[in-house]
């Protein structure tokens, strides 16, 4: 038991700290450039009037109100979201979302034809979420709430499981993934418009 806790800690002190004692460490970024549908205005939008990459964009909105919304469920704590023109503008530690985290190093190097690859890396100072385009960046924010714990077995708050925690810390990591099919979802989209 002792080795095993042992074990635990460290890696724990090589990874990444996102909420500590009910307190936040870390803040949300996100580019103006990602980030060009307000957040307010999700629910009154009709998915099928949009174009192709205003879609994305909402797509990329949704999965931003969703994480502030899992981990402050998770902790009691919210998470600050700043929209910022440039990663000058960024201070660790920091979850980095979309292009920016492609411009502080978070590697891309899959493509899809919808483009809705994504990386997700986790150092001690960052966690950088890059997708090929915002809908990919959003898969990545959902693969993060996975690895933190949460899961959905059906719509609804009914069907979300988000575990209560005092202390929120991934470990150091990388990953890359492409939908293995070009569309996710085509029972339910019928398809790309």
């Amino acid at each position: 038991m002792i080795i095993i806790a042992a074990m635990m800690l460290c890696i724990l002190a090589n990874g990444f700290d996102i909420v500590k004692d009910n307190k936040a460490l870390a803040t949300i970024y996100v580019s103006s450039f990602d980030n060009n549908t307000p957040l307010a205005n999700l629910t009154q939008v009709k998915f099928s009037k949009l174009s192709y990459d205003e879609q994305h964009a909402l797509i990329f909105n949704f999965a931003i109100k969703d994480l502030i919304y899992h981990l402050e469920v998770m902790s009691k704590v919210t998470l600050p979201l700043k929209v910022v023109k440039d990663v000058l503008e960024i201070k660790p530690p920091a979850i980095v979302i979309g292009k920016l985290a492609q411009d502080l190093g978070g590697k891309l190097t899959k493509n899809s034809a919808l483009r809705e690859s994504f990386s997700l890396t986790v150092n001690k100072d960052f966690i950088l979420i890059a997708g090929e385009s915002p809908a990919g960046s959003a898969y990545g924010v959902y693969e993060l709430l996975e690895r933190l714990g949460c899961d959905w077995t059906m719509p609804g708050k009914a069907g979300e499981i988000i575990p209560e925690l005092y202390n929120i810390s991934i470990e150091k990591q990388y990953t890359e993934q492409s939908p293995s099919f070009e569309i996710r979802f085509p029972w339910y989209s019928g398809g790309p418009t």
